[in-house]
């Protein structure tokens, strides 16, 4: 056990997965340095995992390098970059496992919309002459992702489908700068937790723009067209969001914990596998109810601070459930944009041949995940006395 934790050390060291990416692509700047501190609290939190684990890891941190150094030679080359605006996204927020993922794709089947597709997200940066080739070999590495997910994670698409040029979260731009909550949520590491609770998360937020702007600029710019963003890790970053995107239409979706805690439990619980030989349900279940509860409790004192100045639209998950073009209706109203004829058609379009539960229905007990009902109400008591959720 001593030799293969001084292995999975070795494997995962900071100065030779940088070195890695730098070889692989003859770069050297990695961009805003300040994501070196963040990197190895994340790198040195990691104890404890599976050989798959510390592959899957490695892997995970080698993209992300590599992309940053690709990312910051195009700054180089091509500063106008920054000069996208990417001000007003429609940015749909709420818990995890309330029909955020169905608006957020359903709007994105708009014509007119600019689309996190899974394949731009995973690898925002250009691979050298990939202008040149066609389809973009960035489709091909997605799809091998999506098939390696699939392959080591048999039960994921049961939980949040996955399709490369299916829009996906902003939240897989947001890791590039190794401060996001999602790297703690993904798998236990409480050290960088901890770290993590302690920082503010404005550079975060900052980096996530740039590659915003990245993806618009390499689309031919804005061309009259919003992005459709969606990650609940905006809930308890609101004044943030929208430092970076002033004039974001917000949308928050609700629904009753009851059924979204154990959802999102039994979410959690499969890259917890990835990454562990063994599991314990009741360190899922504790840990998704600290997470997230921590998130809900600054949301609520951003709701509580920010008053008047926060210009929120609140809709249920049962109405996106049951009628989601309405919800939609009243997003596009509250953004201030028009939804026409071949928009609503090409949503219809898409709805129909995305039914839900086409993978299959995961199958799960809030029991499974040592806690109860109560303690539901108690993580979220304030949540739940103002939008009785």
């Amino acid at each position: 056990m001593a030799e293969e934790a001084k292995q999975a050390g070795e494997m995962l060291s900071v100065d030779s997965m940088l070195a890695a990416a730098s070889a692989e692509t003859g770069l050297h700047d990695f961009g805003d340095e300040t994501f070196r501190e963040a990197m190895t609290r994340f790198v040195d939190a990691h104890h404890g995992l599976s050989e798959l684990g510390v592959m899957a890891v490695k892997a995970d941190i080698h993209r992300i390098l590599v992309n940053r150094l690709r990312f910051a030679e195009d700054l180089k080359r091509h500063p106008e970059i920054l000069d996208e605006d990417v001000s007003d996204p429609i940015v749909i927020l709420g818990m995890p496992r309330t029909g955020t993922t169905k608006l957020q794709r359903l709007m994105s089947a708009d014509p007119d919309v600019q689309r996190l597709e899974y394949w731009r997200v995973l690898n925002p940066a250009r691979m050298p002459a990939s202008d040149a080739v066609q389809p973009d070999p960035r489709i091909a590495m997605a799809q091998q992702s999506i098939e390696m997910i699939k392959q080591l994670m048999p039960d994921w698409m049961k939980s949040h489908s996955q399709d490369v040029h299916e829009a996906d979260e902003e939240v897989y731009l947001q890791i590039f700068s190794f401060k996001c909550v999602m790297n703690f949520m993904s798998r236990p590491v409480p050290n960088y937790q901890a770290w993590l609770r302690t920082q503010s998360m404005n550079d975060s937020y900052g980096y996530m723009k740039q590659m915003i702007q990245y993806l618009q600029w390499q689309d031919g710019g804005k061309r009259g067209r919003p992005w459709i963003m969606k990650s609940p890790v905006h809930m308890g970053e609101m004044d943030l969001l929208l430092k970076y995107f002033p004039k974001a239409a917000l949308v928050f979706t609700h629904r009753n914990l009851h059924d979204v805690i154990p959802s999102m439990c039994s979410l959690l619980e499969k890259p917890w596998r990835l990454h562990l030989d063994h599991v314990n349900k009741h360190a899922v279940g504790l840990a998704c109810l600290a997470d997230w509860g921590t998130e809900m409790r600054q949301h609520m004192k951003l709701r509580n601070s920010m008053g008047s100045r926060l210009n929120i639209l609140d809709v249920q998950y049962e109405q996106v459930k049951d009628d989601s073009m309405k919800v939609v209706r009243q997003i596009y109203q509250h953004a201030g944009r028009e939804l026409t004829l071949q928009r609503e058609q090409a949503m219809r379009t898409w709805e129909s041949s995305h039914p839900q539960h086409v993978a299959g229905k995961p199958d799960y007990q809030l029991e499974d995940f040592g806690i109860s009902h109560a303690d539901i109400d108690s993580y979220f008591r304030e949540y739940q006395h103002r939008f009785g959720a």
